[in-house]
């Protein structure tokens, strides 16, 4: 493997105002693009990176974006191994763009895919410590939540959160490239927004 390339948010900005046709991957989850994201850029959650990347030009310039840095540092080796040629990172992400005023999309807060993990499992693990007090076996509800935090903590791999992540209101909104008339629902919102 190459170095690998990167921009800095300065640079991207100016790049974003020369170049209409520059493609920005934001690989950070639904969740989160929509807080904040750069003006122009598509969200691909890493996890489904691949899965969409297929369909790609893999001679084609990509940029690569997500919050500080290491989930598209993750993005331009997936990449470069599936056989991309021409991967940038932005340095520092959406953190850095945010701070060095690069135009951004706001939108709402929502809980984030970790925040929903720690919303299921602390319940569980103190509904198995307090409930045990009556039933015993509730018990394994708490060990069960602490097997998971541990796992994840230790493999950086949660499969709760992987879960979630594919959940539908975790998803991308696809966008229509058709009129929003054709777009109605129906069978050809299948076809025309990929369903």
């Amino acid at each position: 493997m190459t170095t690998m390339k990167q921009i800095t948010a300065d640079d991207l900005a100016r790049r974003l105002q020369g170049n209409g046709s520059l493609r920005l991957i934001d690989v950070r989850n639904p969740d989160e693009y929509e807080v904040v994201h750069v003006n122009g850029a598509e969200n691909v959650p890493l996890m489904q990176l691949l899965d969409q990347a297929c369909e790609w030009d893999r001679n084609q310039p990509l940029m690569l974006i997500c919050h500080q840095g290491p989930r598209s540092q993750n993005a331009v080796r997936q990449l470069e191994v599936a056989g991309f040629t021409d991967l940038t990172m932005v340095q520092g992400g959406t953190q850095a763009c945010v701070r060095t005023g690069v135009s951004l999309i706001r939108g709402r807060r929502r809980f984030s895919i970790q925040q929903q993990m720690q919303l299921i499992v602390g319940p569980m693990i103190l509904a198995g410590a307090i409930g045990s007090f009556f039933y015993w076996p509730l018990i394994a509800l708490t060990f069960i939540g602490g097997c998971g935090l541990l796992m994840a903590g230790i493999t950086g791999f949660c499969p709760l959160v992987n879960l979630l992540g594919r959940a539908p209101w975790n998803r991308p909104k696809k966008v229509c490239a058709t009129p929003p008339e054709d777009c109605s629902p129906g069978p050809r919102a299948t076809s025309c927004c990929g369903g």
